[in-house]
């Protein structure tokens, strides 16, 4: 575990300290949920491309195959 401590001369200090850090952890979750997004909607597409091949081949496509599961 790893404790941090730290010194502030003002309460103002504190607070600019926070927001920053707040500032941060925003644009990280924005980077993620971007990044989730964009894996979304290559799996959609890598679905439809499977189905698509399984229609051709004339089998059919299992519901859950590959490890995926169903979310949301």
């Amino acid at each position: 575990m790893v404790v941090e401590l730290k010194e502030y001369a003002s309460a103002q200090d504190i607070a600019e300290a926070l927001d920053k850090q707040i500032a941060e952890t925003k644009s990280t979750l924005g980077e993620y949920l971007r990044r989730l997004d964009e894996i979304r909607a290559l799996a959609e597409k890598s679905k439809k491309i499977r189905e698509v091949v399984m229609k051709l081949a004339g089998k059919k496509a299992a519901a859950e195959s590959l490890g995926e599961i169903t979310v949301g």
